[in-house]
């Protein structure tokens, strides 16, 4: 449970530059707009581990989905079903660094 969840964070992390690219208005968002091929591909590459311990854990949604600039929103109906989700963990001690 913990792995799933920090490996979501991970990918999340991975693609943040990618989902922070700002939208045109009036424009399909296509996943990786405006990236060349070799970029999308090592995107692809870098996302693999991330995607495949979501499929062995079943996840409720598509990985692939995480790629999408607009993942936030397909995706916020199925994280406020998954209980991993509601789930807030905190640490015993502070960490030093």
């Amino acid at each position: 449970m913990l792995k799933l969840i920090l490996s979501l964070c991970l990918s999340l992390f991975l693609l943040w530059p990618i989902t922070s690219l700002p939208a045109r208005p009036g424009t399909a968002q296509e996943p990786f707009r405006g990236l060349s091929q070799d970029k999308q591909e090592e995107q692809r590459q870098k996302f693999k581990p991330g995607k495949d311990l979501l499929e062995r854990r079943a996840a409720p949604f598509e990985a692939e989905t995480l790629l999408d600039p607009d993942w936030r929103n397909k995706l916020a109906p199925t994280f406020a079903q998954m209980p991993e989700m509601k789930i807030e963990r905190r640490l015993s001690r502070e960490l030093k660094g």
